[in-house]
């Protein structure tokens, strides 16, 4: 347990720095504030959502979570995929036009 408390401590102060930077000020305010009630959101939530999944077993709530992971990062990785093809196709496009502008 000791682990998972050390283990919010860094990353909300990473997740703070992070939108600190990426935000202008008058935005700032109010993406902490959402990010608050995330968190507050999260600790309502989870054992609730974890308690109703227990009912299908004692193993159940940690498949839930694992697939839950393996989603977002499927979503994540097939995001970066499109961009990468996009960029392909993007430089490709560019390189033939200035192969045509230089003959």
């Amino acid at each position: 347990m000791k682990f998972l408390i050390y283990e919010y401590k860094v990353m909300s102060g990473k997740v703070t720095t992070f939108i600190a930077d990426s935000t202008s000020l008058e935005e700032r305010a109010k993406i902490m504030g959402y990010q608050a009630a995330v968190i507050g959101l999260g600790f309502i939530i989870g054992p609730v959502l974890g308690g109703f999944i227990d009912e299908l077993g004692i193993r159940a709530p940690f498949f839930f979570a694992a697939f839950i992971c393996k989603s977002i990062y499927l979503k994540n990785n097939l995001r970066k995929q499109k961009m990468e093809i996009k960029n392909k196709r993007f430089l490709r496009g560019n390189q033939t036009n200035l192969t045509y502008q230089v003959e």
